[in-house]
C-alpha cells in the first residue's frame, strides 16, 4: 500500500444549495476537473470524493454533495445522500453564494451541522459579483455573534477581505433570529468565513490555507473553552496509551487462504506502522514461529497482538500474565468507544447461560447478523461466514442462521436478530462506525466485534481487553 487509506483521512465535505458553486470550488481546491460544472440545477447527483494532501492537515478526502434544495424528482434521495455525508465527515464547508439571499436549506444545514458538532468553514462564493444585502446581513450576524463570545471586534462579512478569514463560535438560535441565544441550543463552531471566486481563483489559496490550519484553529478554540475537548480530527493510533518508547511488541500474523497475496491486511500494517511511530521494537511472526521467537527473547514483550483467529494457539504459548489482545480488538477501540460493545458481550454471556442444562436449552436457531465494511476474498476459512458461526454453534449447542451485510453505511437489513457481529472497520471511518453503532443501539440490537467474539469463544475475555479502558 503506497497511499493513506480513505478511512484514515480527514473527511471534508462541501454542502450548499443548487448552483452555490460547490463543484467549482471542489475543482479549484483540488486543481482538477473532477466534478461537472453547469448552470443546470441538480448537476451533482451522487457525492464526488477526491483524496489529496493538504498542507499541515495532511491526508484528506474532499467530497462534493448534491444541492440541499434539489426539488427534482430524485431530489430527496440526492439530498439524503448529502446529509449522510454530513453525518460521517470531520469538517463541513457551507458553500453559500454571496450574491443570493439566505435560503431555508442553508439555515437547516447550519442546524444539522451544529447538532452533529462539526467544525464549520463558510465559503462565500461568487465574490466578484455584487453582494446580496440580506446574505451580507446574515453573515454579519454570524460574525457579530461569534465576536461577542470570543471578545473579538465584529467585522461585517462584506468587509472580510480576500485572503482573510474569521473565527466564531455561535449558537444556532442567534443565527436564526434576533432573540437571545438559548443555552439549550446546539453550538455552531465556525472556524472561518472566507470569500472565494472559483472561476478567477481569488481566495482559493487562502481557503486552502484555512483548511490546512484547521487542527491549530480547533486547538486554539479548545484553549479558550469555545470547543469541547472531545472534538478531534482524525483517529487515534491502534496502540495509543498501550505502549511506551522502547517497548517490545510482538505481532502475530497468520497467513491462511483468506490472506491477501503479497501484502499484510490493513489492521496489521497500520499497527506495525503505529508501533514504529511510537519508537517500539517490533517483531512480526506467523503463529507457527511464535514459540521460537519467544525463546529467543531476553525479556518478555510488553504486548502481544495477534490475529483473532489465532487466539487459542497464541494464548497457549504465553504465560497468563502476558498482555495479549488482537488487531480486531485494537481497531474496535480505535474506531470508537470500546465500552459500546459491553451490552453485546453481556448478551453472549446470557446466551451461554441458557445452555447450562439440556432441559432449558433453546432449540430455535440463533439469528446472527454479520456486517462487514469491505468486499474481501471469501474462502472456506472465512471468519464471518464460517469460523465464528461454527464456534457459536459448538459453544451454544444450537444452530446459527446467518445474515450477511456489507452495507455498513446503509439502513440495517430487515429481520429480527439475536446478535450482531461487526468487523474491525479498518475500511470505514470512525464517524461511519459511530453512526452504525447508533443505528444498532436505536434498534436495541446487541453487537460485538469479531475479535471480541473470538476472545470470548476462546475463553480469553476479559483478558484480551485488560488495559484497554473497558467496563467488563
Amino acid at each position: 500500500m503506497t497511499g493513506t487509506p480513505r478511512s484514515e483521512r480527514i473527511h471534508i465535505a462541501l454542502f450548499g444549495c443548487c448552483n452555490a458553486g460547490k463543484s467549482s470550488l471542489l475543482n479549484a481546491l483540488t486543481e482538477k476537473n473532477l466534478a461537472i460544472v453547469s448552470d443546470q440545477p441538480g448537476t451533482t447527483t451522487d457525492p464526488v470524493a477526491k483524496s489529496m494532501e493538504l498542507g499541515e492537515l495532511g491526508a484528506v478526502c474532499l467530497t462534493d454533495t448534491a444541492g440541499l434544495d434539489d426539488n427534482s424528482e430524485l431530489g430527496s434521495a440526492r439530498s439524503g445522500k448529502a446529509l449522510a455525508v454530513l453525518n460521517t465527515c470531520d469538517v463541513a464547508i457551507l458553500v453559500t453564494p454571496g450574491n443570493r439571499p439566505p435560503q431555508p436549506a442553508e439555515l437547516a444545514a447550519l442546524e444539522r451541522i451544529a447538532a452533529a458538532s462539526k467544525p464549520l468553514l463558510i465559503a462565500r462564493t461568487f465574490g466578484e459579483l455584487p453582494a446580496d444585502t440580506d446574505k451580507s446581513a446574515w453573515l454579519d450576524t454570524l460574525l457579530a455573534t461569534g465576536a461577542k463570545q470570543t471578545g473579538d471586534t465584529a467585522k461585517k462579512a462584506t468587509e472580510v477581505e480576500w485572503g482573510t478569514s474569521r473565527s466564531a463560535t455561535v449558537q444556532v438560535s442567534a443565527v436564526k433570529s434576533d432573540q437571545a441565544a438559548d443555552p439549550g441550543f446546539s453550538i455552531l463552531h465556525i472556524l472561518a468565513v472566507c470569500p472565494v471566486d472559483s472561476p478567477s481563483g481569488k481566495g482559493i489559496a487562502e481557503l486552502r490555507g484555512g483548511l490546512s490550519d484547521i487542527r491549530a484553529a480547533i486547538a486554539r478554540q479548545k484553549q479558550e473553552g469555545l470547543i469541547p475537548d472531545k472534538l478531534r480530527l482524525g483517529e487515534p493510533g491502534p496502540l495509543d496509551g498501550l505502549v511506551n518508547p522502547g517497548d517490545l511488541v510482538v505481532l502475530v500474523t497468520p497467513i491462511d487462504s483468506a490472506a491477501p497475496r503479497g501484502r499484510m491486511i490493513l489492521p496489521e500494517a497500520q499497527t506495525l506502522r503505529d508501533a514504529l511511530d511510537k519508537d517500539c521494537i517490533t517483531i512480526t511472526v506467523r503463529e507457527t514461529q511464535l514459540a521460537a521467537a519467544l525463546a529467543a527473547l531476553a525479556k518478555p514483550p510488553a504486548l502481544v497482538v495477534t490475529d483473532s483467529q489465532a487466539f487459542a494457539e497464541v494464548a497457549a504459548l504465553l504465560p497468563p500474565e502476558q498482555r495479549l489482545t488482537s488487531f480486531s480488538i485494537l481497531f474496535a477501540r480505535k474506531k470508537g468507544e470500546i465500552n459500546s460493545y459491553t451490552k453485546g458481550m453481556q448478551r453472549l454471556d446470557q446466551l451461554a447461560d441458557a445452555t447450562t442444562t439440556a432441559e432449558d436449552r433453546p432449540t430455535e436457531p440463533l439469528r446472527l447478523l454479520a456486517i462487514e465494511a469491505c468486499a474481501h476474498n471469501r474462502t472456506h476459512e472465512d471468519i464471518a461466514t464460517v469460523k465464528i458461526p461454527a464456534l457459536l454453534e459448538q459453544r451454544l449447542q444450537r444452530p446459527v442462521v446467518l445474515t450477511l451485510s456489507r452495507c455498513i453505511e446503509d439502513e440495517l437489513p430487515a429481520g429480527q436478530f439475536d446478535l450482531v457481529l461487526l468487523c474491525g472497520g479498518c475500511m470505514a471511518t470512525a464517524n461511519t462506525v459511530a453512526q452504525l453503532h447508533g443505528r444498532l443501539t436505536a434498534a436495541s440490537l446487541p453487537f460485538v466485534n469479531f475479535g471480541l467474539a473470538l476472545a470470548w469463544l476462546n475463553g480469553l475475555y476479559p483478558r484480551a481487553v485488560r488495559g484497554l479502558g473497558t467496563q467488563q
